[in-house]
């Protein structure tokens, strides 16, 4: 690398006052969220579901793999406002989804 490149690069770096100033945001796909807390509402009203966390992320994992994933930058607090955003039969998709990983899951434990 020739000393002007260098040069260039040293100088573009972010101090640590920079960075610190900066907003906190972040890239997500806020169907994580919403699958989560979705599973754990749901869940509940099964009484031979394990709910332990290996379950419920075993549970999340089959649904995410099954929806289609919304991303979205979002500053931290405010993604649970956009989960509110998600479509009623988009909720309603997800649940159905949730209850064929649930049966799933039960079938066969990984634990």
């Amino acid at each position: 690398m020739n000393n002007e490149v260098k040069e260039n690069v040293n100088n573009s770096s972010l101090d640590d006052a920079d960075i610190e100033n900066k907003p906190k945001f972040l890239l997500m796909n806020i169907m994580e969220e919403i699958v989560f807390l979705k599973t754990k509402e749901i869940i509940r009203f099964d009484k031979d579901a394990c709910k332990c966390e290996k379950c419920l992320n075993d549970i999340c994992a089959i649904v995410l793999n099954s929806v289609k994933p919304k991303y979205a930058t979002t500053e931290v607090g405010s993604l649970y406002a956009r989960a509110l955003n998600v479509d009623t039969t988009e909720v309603i998709s997800i649940s159905v989804e949730i209850a064929k990983a649930i049966e799933l899951v039960k079938q066969r434990p990984i634990h």
